[in-house]
C-alpha cells in the first residue's frame, strides 16, 4: 500500500471516530488538520495524483459518501460521479483538514 494511503486511511479512521464522539478531542483534531494542510501544500506542487479510495475507505457506501461530500465542499457537486471514486491526493488532504475543523 502506498505510504499516503496508509496516512490517509489512519487519519480517516481517527477523524471519523473523533467526529462521531460526543466530546471529540478538538486539540488533536486541530493538530491533525495542521499536518494535513501542510501535506496538501507539499502535494499540490507535484503532478496531480489521483487516489483510488478503495484502500482508504473499503466500504463502498462510505467511499461514495466521502467523494460526494468532497464535491459539495469543493463547490462542484455536479462533478460527482459514483462510477469515479478517485480524488487528487492534495484535495483529500485539504478536505479532511477542513472536516476536522468543523
Amino acid at each position: 500500500m502506498h505510504e499516503m494511503f496508509k496516512i490517509f486511511k489512519k487519519v480517516y479512521e481517527v477523524s471519523e471516530r473523533e467526529l462521531n464522539n460526543t466530546e471529540p478531542n478538538r486539540d488533536a483534531l486541530d493538530f491533525i488538520a495542521v499536518l494535513l494542510e501542510d501535506k496538501a501544500e507539499r502535494l499540490s506542487v507535484n503532478c496531480c495524483n489521483d487516489f483510488e479510495l478503495d484502500q482508504m475507505i473499503p466500504d463502498i457506501d462510505e467511499r461514495t459518501k466521502f467523494v460526494k461530500e468532497y464535491h459539495v465542499w469543493n463547490g462542484d457537486p455536479d462533478e460527482f460521479d459514483p462510477k469515479f471514486l478517485e480524488l487528487p491526493d492534495f484535495a483529500i488532504a485539504r478536505f479532511m483538514a477542513d472536516r476536522l475543523r468543523k
